[in-house]
């Protein structure tokens, strides 16, 4: 059955992003490495990272006429090595128009398994699912919003986040891959509007299907034998640059599975009243309502005196300050995720090892 939300693909090349300058990570394999090429076949100037510098290579390689391309070898855990892939690319083309964060990874390791031990759990576990596809995407939005805002007003100018189908629906057993993706679209929610009203920059997300990447090479068998919908990294790409490149489109979190598109922010927004009921989503709208009339940015902010401001009731009201400290929001927002990420972990040990 057709419906409203669908997205319609466009094709390789994008004539708006001819001569466009265009920043992205994970560009050296699987959906980014196939962005670049789609970018590269537009006309548009490439400025990309990825930590393989030898793969990286590859990409360069691959394509015809590479004068308008640069790799730059980039941790996307590093704010630093963010900081240098936006430099690098306003140091060569004296600006940035576009946007992607691509880079991402599976789930590195077993967090909440039931063998974990006391010894386990004695170990800080690794939280590098966590750093690639949450924490670095926002020291990347933070970094491009700043190299954006500096762009023509008038221009097109636009960030696209990369979500996953586990970014909104349970998929048991990537429990850190989980929580980042639906972080990304937690991002994606809590500064789209602003960002567009204010300043012009388009905000969105894609949130692919089983895609046949490099992340997926080892289960891809078993997926065909079961007869599992696999899509090809350019369809994703293409569908990443659709949102790119088409102005009209701005604040969509969009599924991309077997070769075709849809929004889902719409979707949730419009039928709220049948999934939550109509009481809880009359009290919300209501909130809604009265939130907005206040500035977004007054929510949290430094005082004189070092307390921050906090929201509370229908009026702001002085916070404690940390130690004379305050931590920015989004770096809050990640430190209790991992907390409760932790004490769930322990949690799960087995009731044994406690006794």
């Amino acid at each position: 059955m057709a419906t409203n939300n669908e997205i319609a693909l466009d094709k390789p090349p994008f004539s708006s992003l001819k001569g466009k300058v265009v920043v992205l990570t994970g560009g050296a394999s699987g959906i980014g490495a196939a962005t670049v090429r789609s970018l590269h076949s537009s006309g548009a100037l490439i400025v990309f990272g990825d930590l393989n510098a030898d793969a990286g290579q590859d990409v360069l390689a691959s394509l015809v006429d590479i004068s308008g391309v640069t790799f730059v070898q980039t941790n996307v855990t590093s704010y630093d090595a963010n900081l240098k892939l936006f430099q690098t690319a306003h140091k060569l083309h004296g600006r940035v128009d576009h946007a992607l964060s691509i880079a991402g990874v599976p789930e590195t390791q077993k967090w909440f398994d039931p063998s974990l031990t006391l010894a386990d759990i004695a170990v800080e576990p690794d939280t590098l699912t966590l750093d690639v596809n949450l924490k670095a995407v926002l020291f990347f939005t933070r970094i491009a919003l700043f190299y954006l805002r500096t762009g023509e007003p008038d221009s097109d100018r636009s960030i696209t986040l990369f979500s996953s189908v586990a970014g909104f629906l349970s998929r048991p057993g990537l429990p850190l891959y989980q929580c980042s993706k639906h972080g990304v679209l937690g991002l994606l929610r809590a500064i789209k509007r602003e960002v567009y009203v204010k300043d012009g920059i388009r905000i969105n997300a894609v949130c692919p299907g089983m895609t046949d990447t490099n992340m997926t090479k080892a289960v891809l068998p078993t997926l065909r034998a079961a007869n599992i919908n696999v899509q090809s990294a350019a369809n994703v790409a293409d569908f990443a640059l659709t949102l790119t490149s088409n102005r009209s489109l701005e604040g969509k979190a969009v599924l991309i599975v077997g070769g075709r598109a849809w929004d889902i922010e719409d979707g949730i927004e419009r039928t709220i009243d049948q999934w939550l009921g109509s009481t809880p989503s009359s009290i919300l709208a209501e909130n809604t309502k009265i939130l907005s009339q206040f500035p977004i940015r007054k929510w949290t902010s430094t005082g004189s005196s070092g307390s921050t401001a906090m929201w509370s009731g229908s009026e702001l009201q002085p916070g404690p300050s940390g130690e004379g400290t305050t931590k920015n929001t989004a770096s809050q927002c990640s430190f209790d995720l991992l907390f409760l990420i932790k004490f769930r972990r322990i949690l799960y040990l087995p009731a044994a090892a406690n006794r």
